[in-house]
């Protein structure tokens, strides 16, 4: 799992945290992640967002590889003592609609893990010179 998450995890908190403020995909968007006041975060404040915006990927990869005493098994092969399993896979869906859904209610700018961590995500009227 490291060797996915960590890479990931690394690539946001890094582009977010840089003069850019931004990924790839959302530097050619025009788009960039400032502080409430809108000021560029600081690289702690971006490893943290990313972890918790990363929560549910990474609920995924645990609810899709068990760990068991042959190896790892898939998760339709559970026995019956590990139905509790599910769980991750559950967790992972609830947290993603709360990501998808809040945005709806903060003007397309901020997700739960924005308003947890008082970031935003701005759009820049250079469209992508940012």
């Amino acid at each position: 799992m490291l060797s996915v998450v960590l890479p990931v995890w690394l690539y946001f908190s890094l582009s977010e945290a840089s003069t850019w403020q931004a990924t790839i995909g959302k530097r050619l968007l025009g788009l960039h992640v400032t502080n409430a006041n809108g000021k560029r975060i600081g690289l702690a404040h971006s490893f943290l967002r990313s972890f918790l915006k990363l929560i549910p990927w990474n609920f995924v990869h645990i609810g899709i590889l068990v760990p068991a005493s042959t190896g790892i098994i898939l998760l339709g092969q559970l026995p019956s003592s590990m139905e509790w399993w599910w769980s991750f896979l559950i967790t992972a869906d609830v947290l993603t609609l709360l990501y998808l859904i809040t945005p709806l209610f903060t003007g397309g700018r901020r997700s739960l893990y924005d308003l947890i961590y008082g970031t935003r995500v701005s759009w820049s009227q250079q469209g992508g010179k940012s």
